[in-house]
């Protein structure tokens, strides 16, 4: 009897690790990368090692086409605990074989690759027990600044499986069980007469005998904000250094080796098409005292040898005029004088991301995916931003899955943000203020802003309605990722997803230190990754983007060639480079940061042949969106063989050689 209790308690174990752990048939990294492999039967598909992570692991590169085609990367999965993105990349890989066996000239003509796991330490947390919810990869760290390296990590005291939270009371405590959703806790509002009775920490003991439990796990730096763009050396979790990391390292390398890649599409936890990319960011460089270039001081009139500080400048070119009609920041000026890297998405730019963003939305309707839920934005430090701000070129980022926003709030004021974001000032100003004192609760903004305070900036013009929706949304993202809002959107969740389960019941526990507690909450990984089965229409979502974004991407030809007869044997020659993609061929970020390099157009004589006036070799730096063009001319002095070529060269477009005969116009 006692074996066979034993027995269905295993089995139980391990059912529950299923639904929770694996959600169904999530691959580990082995079967993950054996099933990419199993894709390289075909002519120019391939698997390769591209270098190793932190702990030695490999990164592996999936290509698709030749290296000589203009390159689409595909990044999945920075995080490394986001199954579904890597799961994602695995099915927008057969989506793309599948373009190309039927000839769809946007892939055929292209080369693709596809890192389907770009952080595999973090990878493997997923499948070890007990469960853990780790953000950080395992470079050892000394999180508590105790001289002693990973010291302290969680233990699964209970045996059940999992890294859960204690929960002790305390008569300091924070904390109490959220009505209604009691495996969490949130903290007491003593303005609703809430009192804390809990403290929490995360499942384990005190291993250093610091007082402190869990402090100093093992690891770690976060991958994602080790990339050398608006870098964070004040937060630990970025690591030492920017790319102190090896799979940073390994990830860059790669990307840099291959300067054939125009488009990047980076599937993680980000999501800019839903979270736009900052525009006009808040400068935190004014008092930084900076020397201006010679060439900039005598346009400007400025003393060269002295230090301006920024804030100091921007005042400057406001006086000056420069600038009129642009809402003139600390970065905009230190990026335009070349002296600092800028912080903010170019204002041209961010035009081509909420275009794109508007038919994201579309396609998300059409295939019946919500995107009212909780969506992250780009961080400083992260791929996505690197690869924008480095590179120039158009970075987008999609999620697969994120915990859907609660909907159990009733709009009372009929306010919304995408009314106010369309209001004039006049209207704004119009609204009752018990309308906007309700509308602004819901909003969470700030009690210190009051509503006579609010509208008195809106008469002054210090603000607009436009820019206080942007303002609102940011207030109303961070409460959706904390406290009740975020509650509520995990309640929801569990209760309609996952048939009210996803969590461990509060059991008493005694412990070794603290005596009396409680184990218990959610289990790891419940709010972050979905349960396999439900995974299909949101991947559709990520082949229709990806499919509508190949097709926009910049396309060189030469048009428009005229040849005429000047006189006996001078031929005169004109022709345009045009763009017939919908994308730049580089955005504005690629020109401002120097890293574009030149389109060349060369021109092949025969011997007996003498260009008269142009150039036998043209850079086109800059080409815009679609129908941009560059006009070139040659005046040429034909001997008896008239044949004349002339090549388009650059690594992110594919070579285009023209050759004509002179001979043959009259």
């Amino acid at each position: 009897m006692k074996k066979t209790a034993i027995i269905i308690f295993l089995f139980s174990l391990f059912f529950s690790f299923r639904v929770y752990a694996d959600q169904g048939d999530y691959k580990n990294y082995t079967r993950l990368i054996n099933s990419f492999k199993q894709l390289t039967n075909a002519k120019d598909i391939s698997i390769a090692s591209i270098g190793e992570s932190d702990s030695g692991k490999k990164l592996y590169v999936f290509k698709i086409g030749n290296d000589k085609l203009p390159a689409v990367f595909i990044g999945a999965n920075i995080s490394g605990f986001d199954m579904a993105s890597s799961e994602s990349s695995l099915n927008l890989a057969k989506y793309i074989i599948e373009k190309i066996k039927d000839k769809d000239k946007n892939y055929t003509n292209k080369c693709f690759y596809i890192i389907p796991v770009l952080n595999p330490d973090l990878y493997s947390v997923y499948f070890k027990k007990p469960l853990e919810y780790r953000v950080k990869n395992y470079t050892p760290k000394d999180d508590d600044g105790d001289g002693l390296i990973d010291e302290d990590p969680p233990e699964d005291l209970n045996k059940d499986g999992y890294i859960t939270i204690m929960r002790v009371k305390a008569v300091d405590g924070k904390y109490i069980e959220d009505k209604g959703f009691p495996c969490k806790l949130k903290k007491a509002n003593p303005v609703k007469g809430e009192r804390g009775i809990y403290k929490f920490y995360i499942e384990g003991i005190d291993n250093d005998g610091d007082g402190k439990y869990n402090e100093d796990p093992k690891g770690g730096v976060i991958i994602n904000n080790n990339f050398p763009v608006l870098f964070k050396y004040n937060k630990k979790s970025s690591g030492l250094y920017p790319v102190s990391e090896k799979t940073t390292k390994t990830i860059l390398d790669f990307i840099l080796n291959h300067k054939n890649i125009l488009l990047a599409y980076i599937i993680d936890r980000t999501n800019n098409m839903i979270k736009l990319p900052e525009l006009g960011r808040t400068s935190k460089l004014g008092d930084t005292k900076v020397k201006i270039p010679k060439g900039f001081g005598k346009f400007l009139g400025l003393d060269t040898t002295k230090k301006y500080a920024l804030k100091e400048l921007v005042k400057i070119l406001k006086e000056l005029g420069i600038g009129r009609g642009m809402n003139l920041t600390e970065e905009m000026v230190a990026s335009f004088l070349g002296v600092v890297p800028p912080a903010s998405v170019d204002a041209h730019d961010y035009k081509y991301y909420k275009q794109l963003s508007k038919e994201y939305k579309k396609l998300a309707k059409k295939d019946k995916v919500n995107i009212k839920r909780v969506v992250k934005g780009e961080k400083d430090g992260s791929l996505i931003k690197w690869f924008y701000f480095n590179t120039g070129i158009l970075s987008i980022g999609v999620d697969i899955w994120s915990l859907p926003k609660a909907v159990n709030i009733k709009k009372k004021t009929g306010l919304t943000l995408e009314k106010l974001k369309k209001m004039s000032s006049e209207e704004f100003l119009k609204i009752d203020d018990k309308v906007l004192e309700q509308f602004f609760k819901k909003m969470n903004v700030p009690q210190s802003f009051n509503i006579q305070i609010v509208k008195n900036m809106v008469k002054s013009g210090r603000i607009t309605p436009e820019k206080m929706a942007g303002s609102m949304e940011k207030y109303s993202s961070k409460a959706s990722e904390k406290g009740e809002s975020k509650n509520q959107n995990l309640k929801n969740y569990m209760e309609k997803e996952l048939n009210g389960e996803g969590a461990i019941k509060w059991k008493e526990f005694n412990h070794p230190q603290l005596g009396k507690v409680e184990i218990g909450g959610i289990i790891p990984f419940v709010e972050t990754i979905p349960r396999y089965d439900k995974l299909k229409k949101n991947e559709k979502l990520i082949e229709d983007f990806f499919n509508l974004l190949v097709a926009k991407t910049p396309e060189i030809k030469i048009e428009g060639i005229k040849i005429i007869k000047q006189k006996t044997g001078v031929y005169k020659v004109k022709f345009y480079i045009v763009n017939e993609g919908y994308l730049p061929f580089y955005l504005n970020m690629g020109k401002r940061n120097k890293y574009s390099m030149p389109i060349l157009v060369k021109l092949e004589l025969p011997k007996d042949s003498i260009l008269i006036e142009g150039k036998k070799i043209n850079r086109i730096s800059d080409i815009g969106g679609i129908g941009s063009a560059r006009e070139i001319n040659y005046l040429i002095l034909s001997g008896k063989n008239r044949k004349i070529k002339i090549k388009v060269h650059h690594k992110k477009i594919t070579d285009i050689v023209r050759t004509f005969d002179l001979g043959g116009v009259k």
